[in-house]
């Protein structure tokens, strides 16, 4: 099995963790940043429980003082920054 965990069988009960990266503010951050291969500032995965913060406030809120998570830092938020493999994980690049 590689790290990145795309040779794994498609198991239903983990679809979650074994969907593709989804576009997000470059300033967001998780844990599995440091060990999915197929992860980016601005491309991360979206998961249950996962522990997001800011990287500008190193805390769990954004500069705009609201929290922050996948779902929170999209387009549309004063304080979103586009990563550059945003266009490229929709399909437009």
């Amino acid at each position: 099995m590689s790290r990145s965990g795309m040779d794994m069988e498609y198991d239903p009960e983990n679809a979650e963790a074994q969907a593709p990266p989804k576009p997000c503010c470059v300033n967001l951050r998780c844990k599995s940043l440091t060990y999915r291969e197929d992860e980016r500032p601005g491309l991360l995965h979206v998961e249950f429980g996962m522990g997001y913060w800011c990287c500008l406030t190193n805390t769990q809120s954004g500069p705009d003082g609201a929290l922050v998570n996948h779902a929170r830092c999209q387009q549309g938020r004063e304080c979103f920054k586009p990563g550059p493999f945003a266009e490229m994980a929709r399909g437009t690049a």
